[in-house]
């Protein structure tokens, strides 16, 4: 199973689209913010229509398609609100990767609290990734705008990281079947 993974171009190809679409993410997290929240505008525009046209449909034809109307009107906010009010989109993003955050280290803290109590001998590494998180999840709740930038770079980071290891593995893997 695991050789038929990555023997497939697909594999190959996959790990070029996360390098390719994480370095603009690294290089521009500004711009890559703003063209992503527009898109979310232009795609809630499109359903907005979609349903304001379904609307006018049904009214020809005698059937009231008030929910159509009301979809479109909510989508059609959404999507000048994605456009005009993009940072407040984007901040959205840091405070829940705060909240996750806060919720992995005080979900860590009995298992703190057991270590201590018992001395396994993990007590530095545990602490250290209990701490860890509480603090950047409060870093993130505290200034959401500040960090935004710096999550978008982390997310552009990780999807270059992922795609340069896939392509290793790939490589390797074919090399070492090749030998076989």
């Amino acid at each position: 199973m695991f050789e038929f993974f990555w023997r497939r171009n697909a594999s190959v190809w996959l790990a070029v689209l996360y390098i390719v679409l994480g370095l603009p993410l690294v290089i521009y997290p500004d711009l890559s913010g703003r063209i992503f929240c527009w898109c979310l505008a232009g795609g809630s525009v499109v359903y907005a229509s979609s349903h304001l046209w379904r609307y006018v449909e049904g009214r020809q034809e005698g059937y009231p398609a008030v929910s159509d109307l009301a979809l479109a009107i909510v989508f059609f906010i959404l999507g000048l609100f994605c456009f005009f009010g993009y940072r407040v989109i984007l901040s959205i993003l840091p405070v829940a990767l705060g909240v996750v955050l806060l919720i992995d280290g005080v979900g860590k803290l009995p298992l703190l609290m057991e270590e201590r109590r018992h001395q396994l001998g993990i007590f530095r590494p545990l602490l250290f990734s209990t701490l860890l998180p509480l603090v950047f999840g409060v870093v993130l709740l505290v200034n959401p705008f500040g960090v935004t930038k710096l999550v978008i770079r982390f997310f552009g980071i990780s999807l270059v990281a992922d795609g340069i290891c896939d392509l290793i593995t790939v490589i390797t893997s074919r090399g070492k079947l090749r030998r076989m």
